[in-house]
């Protein structure tokens, strides 16, 4: 067996870009349908916080708080990206 015949595992890296195409299309799709659940959810959450200032006008301010609080908390995960 030659050298040239040997396996050297070199079947993958940036010089392969060519070499290999895969599509992102897949991918996009998945992130697409990611995004637009977790809107869905930000959207129940939102109604959810006003349902609730609606129906309970004489809560305390200390349950209402906290209910701010938890939207608050959901809407800057929601608006700050993950790194």
């Amino acid at each position: 067996m030659s050298q040239s015949e040997v396996y050297n595992g070199a079947d993958w890296g940036p010089g392969l870009a060519g070499k290999y195409r895969y599509s992102t299309q897949p991918s996009l799709t998945v992130s697409f349908t990611g995004f637009a659940v977790g809107l869905a959810l930000y959207g129940v959450s939102v109604f959810q916080c006003l349902f609730y200032i609606v129906a309970f006008p004489k809560d305390k301010r200390t349950i209402k708080s906290a209910v701010f609080l938890v939207l608050y908390v959901v809407s800057f995960t929601r608006l700050v990206p993950a790194t």
